[in-house]
């Protein structure tokens, strides 16, 4: 477990690790100060979505065996758009917390880092999509947490290794670390997406 946590960290500071290394001083610090609202965002919104998905992936059994009967018949489809809801939820709450940082980033951003730091305000769109993809993301790696890990740290780590190429050879802006930021969570989410999918289509075959 703390192989998949510490990667997925990785995975989500790449922003932060990488734009230090190859940004000037003063565009490494606004990264700094988007990573910052970026880890704020993301937990109001898994802390929220994260008890409504389990929700919607274990919903309470049906009293009436013959609706429990066709209900397990139509399992897998049934399991994919609860996986899209819960996927869609994330990505919601991830956009919604932003939004208010975006449309209120003028007078919040300055009250919270400094008025030195009002310039991130024009830069946190820049986030939607990465946190979007992220929040999805992680919400199919948590909920394959109980099988076993060994492959989930393997794709992690792939995936870790992609994002270290794609920054090493193109990072040398701020737009283009958050391009391969966000690239790099759609391919997850595809990645773990799919697993999540045919484990729970096995689960009720």
């Amino acid at each position: 477990m703390m192989a998949i946590l510490s990667l997925k960290n990785l995975l989500f500071s790449g922003d932060v690790l990488f734009g230090q290394k190859h940004l000037p001083a003063a565009e490494a610090g606004f990264v700094s100060a988007l990573s910052t609202f970026s880890k704020i965002t993301f937990w109001i919104a898994t802390s929220i979505s994260t008890v409504l998905f389990s929700y919607l992936v274990n919903p309470p059994a049906l009293t009436n065996d013959a609706q429990q009967s066709a209900l397990d018949k139509t399992k897998p489809a049934i399991q994919l758009k609860q996986l899209v809801k819960g996927s869609g939820l994330a990505i919601a709450l991830s956009t919604a917390s932003l939004l208010v940082l975006y449309v209120g980033g003028d007078w919040l951003i300055p009250l919270l880092l400094g008025a030195q730091y009002k310039p991130v305000s024009q830069l946190v769109g820049y986030l939607f999509l990465p946190m979007a993809f992220y929040s999805a993301f992680q919400l199919c790696v948590q909920s394959l947490m109980v099988k076993p890990r060994l492959l989930q740290v393997v794709k992690l780590g792939l995936l870790y290794l992609v994002q270290l190429l794609s920054m090493e050879l193109w990072a040398d802006s701020i737009r283009s670390i958050y391009l391969i930021q966000m690239s790099i969570f759609l391919g997850g989410l595809f990645l773990f997406g799919a697993e999540l999918i045919r484990w729970e289509r096995e689960k009720s075959s």
